[in-house]
Order: C-alpha cells, then sequence, then structure tokens
C-alpha cells in the first residue's frame, strides 16, 4: 500500500509501518515535533539496547513514492 494509506491505518490502529524492503526498522507516526520516530525492531522500552528509537525520519522521494508500504506491529 502507499505511505498516505499506511500511515492513516497505522493512526487509527495505534501500530508502526515499515517497507518491505527494510528489516531492521519500523516508523512509528505520530502528531508530535518528533513526526515520524524510527524505531529498530526488537527495541523494547527500558531495555538496555544499543540501537535506540530516533526522531524525525527524513525520507526520500523514492521512500514516499514507494506503494510496498505494510502496518508493522512489535508487540
Amino acid at each position: 500500500m502507499n505511505i498516505i494509506n499506511a500511515t492513516r491505518e497505522a493512526m487509527d490502529k495505534g501500530i508502526g509501518i515499515r517497507n518491505t524492503s527494510c528489516k531492521h526498522n519500523y516508523l512509528l507516526p505520530t502528531n508530535t515535533k518528533e513526526c515520524y520516530l524510527v524505531i529498530p525492531i526488537g527495541y523494547k522500552l527500558g531495555s538496555n539496547c544499543e540501537k535506540i528509537p530516533a526522531p524525525r525520519w527524513n525520507p526520500k522521494a523514492e521512500d514516499i513514492l514507494k506503494e510496498d508500504w505494510e502496518l508493522y506491529s512489535d508487540k
């Protein structure tokens, strides 16, 4: 699906999205100043993890134009 529909559904369900080509991170869309959060798959809040979420995903045009976005829940 396109990023608009994926974001809309993810916001309704309170989950993230990812592109099928990315297996290491997913995006959590927000309406905050943090924009989309980039979250490492497997990250758990409060864990002693080397990788941490990063704010403000900065996509390239090709990312926005992709049609293979999917919903993702790390629960």
